[in-house]
């Protein structure tokens, strides 16, 4: 089983400067969120994660745009670099800074294992971990996010909005007025937050209009397994919905989100089986040190299979918990010589 991850450094001069002449100030900042750009080291985290916990994992892939971490090794035999451009099928969508896009090519890695793992850099194996608890029988498992309450229909005016969300498809935003109101009613914060919202309602739209799962459910954020042929599957019934996705350079409210849909679909038809034994955790870094403190612990104590420490950007704590718990350099870094020992 191979592993997949998407990787930005977002604090890159090369890479503010390209995003700045695609997506501008309003895109950006008001719609694809700098949060998702920027760069905390996490990967290497991941990685020591992975060979700590998860050493049966076989290639690696990380996917990139003209990028490469400094510390990571470019010639591990188990590390594979995958560029925007050898998994997007038309050149014209790059570069590409939406997460949602780029996550609906991964099925599309030359050489990838039928059945594989995805990662999130904000996502970390948290315990050893045993393959059988995500595919028995050929079947993969499906880990429920049961207090994330923005993927259920709440009602007549909920129906209402799908109706005038789909009556913009051929533009990318809402009008100022309808995102207000978009923004009151689903209770966000900022226009970042609102449009991850008409993201995840956009696909449970479609899990509902185009498959008939009216009852959807949303898997956790954290490391999850798929199967790369019914990826195949799901992008051949939905071509226009996939073309006008991979257009869209930043998130939208036209971005769905695939490694939401494709569990989702998959539980409803019977083909995964629900996951009631791994133990997850999910945090923001926003959260307090103190108000976090006993959770951290227990990270550190291998409480639990699965992590995500979900960078807000209102903390540095995270850095140096990452550092204390996971010390070990894995065989992917270049290890820095010690000068005090020459």
């Amino acid at each position: 089983m191979d592993l997949v991850i998407t990787w930005v450094d977002g604090e890159d001069p090369r890479h503010k400067l390209k995003r700045a002449a695609y997506g501008g100030p309003v895109a950006s900042d008001l719609y694809a969120g700098q949060r998702l750009f920027r760069n905390k080291n996490e990967l290497k985290y991941l990685l020591r994660s992975v060979e700590k916990f998860a050493p049966w994992i076989e290639q690696i892939y990380l996917i990139v745009d003209q990028q490469w971490p400094d510390w990571l090794k470019a010639d591990s035999p188990r590390l594979k670099r995958i560029e925007h451009s050898e998994i997007f099928p038309l050149k014209e969508d790059l570069p590409n800074f939406n997460s949602a896009a780029i996550e609906s090519c991964m099925h599309r890695i030359p050489g990838l294992s039928e059945h594989f793992l995805y990662a999130n850099d904000d996502t970390f194996f948290g315990r050893p971990l045993s393959k059988d608890l995500i595919c028995k029988d050929q079947k993969l498992a499906f880990c429920r996010d049961s207090g994330f309450r923005f993927f259920r229909r709440r009602g007549f005016l909920d129906d209402l909005l799908s109706f005038f969300h789909f009556s913009f498809s051929s533009s990318c935003y809402f009008p100022v007025w309808a995102a207000n109101f978009a923004q009151t009613y689903f209770g966000c914060r900022t226009a970042a937050e609102l449009n991850f919202r008409l993201m995840c309602w956009y696909t449970r739209n479609l899990l509902r209009f185009k498959f008939g799962v009216r009852k959807p459910e949303r898997r956790t954020h954290q490391i999850t397994a798929f199967c790369k042929s019914k990826l195949i599957e799901l992008e051949s019934s939905l071509p226009v919905e996939y073309a006008l996705l991979r257009k869209q350079k930043f998130r939208s409210r036209l971005s769905f989100i695939c490694v939401f849909l494709a569990p989702a679909l998959e539980m409803a038809r019977g083909e995964r089986f629900l996951d009631s034994t791994s133990k997850n955790i999910f945090l923001n870094d926003w959260e307090s040190l103190c108000s976090i403190s006993s959770d951290l612990q227990k990270i550190q104590d291998q409480e639990f299979d699965f992590v995500c420490i979900n960078d807000s950007g209102h903390t540095d704590w995270l850095p140096e918990f990452l550092e204390n718990w996971l010390p070990e350099p894995s065989s992917f870094e270049i290890l820095k010589l010690d000068h005090n020992s020459l």
